[in-house]
């Protein structure tokens, strides 16, 4: 899917179906012993930040759509923009509070 994805995005880089896939992918996927953790949550981030750009420029693609169908397929598309934001920050929170805590010793 990533491969596809980001295929879609370097033929139009304003397409936020894709670019929600691609930032949902590396927040939900990238493990705290992923060694490259860092750059994939910051890929997310980039991500999730470009689809929220391309909403806001973005036309109805189908002239069937009403507009309120088409502006509740935006607005999930830039929910599912700002989970991967919550997903990514949540990573790198919950592994700042693990190396805060202290060694427990039984």
């Amino acid at each position: 899917a990533i491969v596809y994805a980001e295929q879609a995005v370097a033929a139009d880089p304003n397409n936020f179906d894709a670019l929600t896939l691609l930032a949902n992918i590396y927040s939900s996927t990238t493990r705290d012993t992923d060694l490259d953790k860092a750059e994939k949550l910051s890929q997310a981030d980039k991500y999730a930040a470009a689809t929220l750009v391309a909403l806001k420029a973005a036309t109805k693609p189908n002239p069937q759509m009403t507009d309120e169908q088409w502006n509740q397929y935006k607005s999930g598309a830039e929910s599912q923009a700002y989970q991967a934001m919550g997903n990514s920050r949540r990573k790198r929170i919950m592994r700042w509070r693990s190396l805060r805590s202290p060694i427990r010793t039984q």
